[in-house]
């Protein structure tokens, strides 16, 4: 997951902030304690892998040749259709994995910081962004949202 090349051009331009400020509410608001020092995507429980909707479009690009474990995708037992399917439980898979990237992102001791201590993120001035309380954070916008934003055909 290094790309120095690229990181050159984005680093200094990505809301580093916010991003410590949302991954701190979503471990302030989440059920279960996720792990983030595993040196790969942390596995599930009952040790299949089940991987979220995102990682079969993403899989075989350039940049996540190191990104997913080994047999990551062997379970054969998951059909197409499942693929792309979501139940609720995978909303937690999903939190899991965002605060896993911010934390393996914050070793990297650049722009966010881990503080393993206080167990929170914060960004080079070392604020640890605790503007946001237990408000709910929109994480996207909702397909009307976007749809009402763009301008009709002439």
């Amino acid at each position: 997951m290094d790309f120095d090349v690229g990181r050159q051009y984005l680093e200094d331009s990505l809301p580093w902030e916010q991003t410590a400020l949302l991954l701190n509410y979503l471990l302030r608001t989440s059920e279960f304690t996720p792990r983030l020092d595993t040196p790969e995507i942390p596995w599930p429980e009952g040790g299949k892998a089940q991987p979220l909707t995102e990682d079969y479009a993403m899989r075989g690009l350039i940049y996540t040749g190191t990104y997913f474990p080994k047999k990551w995708f062997d379970n054969t037992a998951i059909d197409d259709d499942e693929k792309y399917f979501e139940p609720a439980s995978t909303v937690g898979k999903r939190c899991e994995r965002i605060l896993w990237l911010g934390h393996s992102i914050a070793m990297k001791k650049r722009q966010l910081h881990w503080d393993k201590h206080a167990r929170q993120f914060s960004t080079k001035g070392g604020s640890h962004n605790d503007e946001l309380e237990d408000e709910p954070v929109e994480l996207a916008a909702s397909v009307t949202d976007v749809a009402s934003t763009e301008p009709a055909n002439p």
